[in-house]
């Protein structure tokens, strides 16, 4: 063998031996349909991620809610048998390979096991979201972790500061109602994220964090969300790069409730925003919500009479119920009063089916609702003394926007500084919309209106300097 050929093969050798220390990264997309209810599905797709065909990492997707990249917190595939675990949803998913094209299988969440079978499929492209900010960012962001070491759940979020350091202010985001990451994801919007990237671009702190993990939120109140925003503030307070600057709450629906209550109770806090914050009573909340959503689906007047009916002599149980499990009987024989009036058809108009109406009662007999519904938000709002920017849609179907914000106007002490201020044709997210229902978020592809942002940085401005 002469000399040239000896080099060729240990060139050969050498490129084989180099490409072999390099894992083979594949992924593979599995999805199926969750049938929660007879009438109705739910497509989810599963994304496995393998590096030298060992599962590495997993995610997964829920087009038909506009839910993408939910990561998956425990995974496993041994043998023919696939372990996924969400935490974030309080969910599972165990599987068993039929066939190298489908697997069989069952999701379990909140208790109940529902049929999920899986076949190779395409991953899913998330909608368009242009606002949404990505890297690299002219800005400092950091994990900022806190804990009381007192048995209190660990406060996770992202802290954004200027990256010269210089800080007008620091304000804290504060989510709405039910379960939302520090982002505020909904629909695959990130309004906290936007928002985020705004004010640290024009020289404001900004932190935002996720809410208690989920088996501990479901045991929450309102005023546990309170005490964490308190314990939020306290931090920056203390710290050394804050501690100089004023720091504030921007809340967005129920968060600007907590806003309020926070800074009512605590007069350190500089200054509060209220997006979308209810002024009024959980009950009348409700109510509107129901009319206008209602009837934008399409509802005759009777139809929307019936379920107004329904939803205020079930509010008011709640309100008067002290017993949580008198509160569960006296809801089940009252869903089923009205449910034996109606027809099947009606039903399913409703959305009032058997899994429906337990979903219900477990909803309205949280430690949250039952909470909610008694407290008066005009009592904290008396209490405020510090700067207030309350900020509303004119198109908002789930909180009124004329009458929560005229109560908030008539309520703060008249030597607050504050703003009022409702913007037409924007909604609950403070999108520029057509009609306001919360099918029409997922539709939009704009996050929040840039007057809002350039609203908020202006009255920040005004009042800091």
């Amino acid at each position: 063998m002469n000399n040239f050929i000896k080099r060729c093969l240990l060139l050969i050798s050498i490129t084989i031996l180099f490409l072999s220390t390099f894992s083979q990264s594949v992924s593979q997309s599995w999805a199926g349909y969750l049938k929660p209810i007879a009438t109705d599905s739910i497509k989810l797709v599963f994304n496995l991620q393998f590096e030298n065909d060992v599962l590495t990492g997993a995610t997964l997707d829920s087009p038909d809610q506009f839910v993408y990249d939910i990561k998956v917190s425990k995974f496993l595939l041994q043998n023919d048998t696939l372990q996924l675990a969400i935490m974030n949803l309080g969910a599972s998913y165990i599987g068993f390979f039929q066939s190298e094209d489908f697997i069989s299988g069952t999701f379990l969440q909140a208790g109940r096991k529902t049929p999920l079978n899986l076949i190779p499929a395409q991953p899913v492209a998330p909608p368009s979201r242009p606002q949404t900010p990505a890297p690299p960012y002219p800005y400092v962001e950091e994990e900022v972790d806190m804990n009381d070491h007192k048995g209190e759940p660990n406060i996770k979020g992202t802290l954004t500061l200027p990256q010269d350091g210089n800080i007008k202010a620091t304000l804290i985001l504060l989510t709405g109602s039910g379960w939302h990451d520090r982002d505020e994801t909904i629909f695959e919007h990130k309004p906290f994220k936007v928002i985020a990237d705004y004010l640290t671009r024009n020289g404001y702190a900004v932190y935002r964090y996720d809410d208690l993990p989920p088996k501990v939120f479901a045991q929450s109140t309102t005023f546990d969300f309170e005490k964490n925003a308190q314990t939020v503030v306290k931090y920056f307070q203390q710290d050394e790069r804050t501690k100089n600057h004023p720091v504030g709450l921007l809340g967005h629906s129920e968060g600007g409730l907590i806003a309020f209550i926070a800074a009512a109770n605590n007069s350190s806090i500089d200054f509060i925003i209220s997006l979308a914050g209810p002024s009024e009573k959980m009950n009348d909340v409700l109510l509107y919500q129901v009319e206008k959503l209602n009837r934008a689906a399409g509802f005759t007047d009777v139809e929307i009479e019936e379920t107004l009916e329904l939803q205020k002599k079930g509010n008011q149980l709640i309100i008067k119920e002290k017993s949580t499990k008198e509160a569960k009987s006296k809801l089940g024989k009252l869903m089923d009063e009205y449910t034996k009036k109606w027809s099947t058809e009606q039903k399913k108009r409703y959305n009032f089916t058997p899994q429906s109406i337990m979903a219900n009662i477990q909803i309205m007999t949280s430690p949250w609702y039952l909470t909610v519904m008694k407290i008066e938000p005009v009592k904290f709002i008396k209490k405020v003394k510090c700067p207030v920017y309350a900020l509303h849609g004119e198109k908002d179907l789930q909180i009124y926007y004329e009458a929560n914000l005229t109560l908030i106007d008539k309520n703060l002490p008249k030597n607050t500084f504050r703003k009022i201020e409702s913007f037409p044709n924007l909604n609950h997210l403070f999108q520029t919309c057509e009609i306001g229902t919360i099918s029409e978020y997922a539709e939009i592809e704009e996050t929040i209106s840039p007057v809002v942002l350039e609203n908020i940085l202006l009255w920040l401005d005004s009042f800091i300097y």
